[in-house]
């Protein structure tokens, strides 16, 4: 997710800074918004987390 802001920085755009929806160090989101006012979420997932969303990341 570092690098990642890192490089968007370099390049002019601005992202907000990450924050842990869980309050780890594993699991962090960052948003950014395109030039069509588009907002788009960057997604760190944890470790051994499968990739994308699951039946797990919604509560009853």
């Amino acid at each position: 997710m570092d690098a990642t802001l890192a490089e968007l920085t370099a390049r002019g755009v601005d992202a907000e800074a990450p924050v842990s929806p869980d309050g780890s160090d594993d699991f962090r989101t960052a948003w950014l918004t395109d030039p069509d006012g588009n907002r788009i979420e960057l997604v760190q997932w944890p470790a051994g987390h499968p990739d994308g969303l699951s039946a797990a990341d919604w509560q009853d």
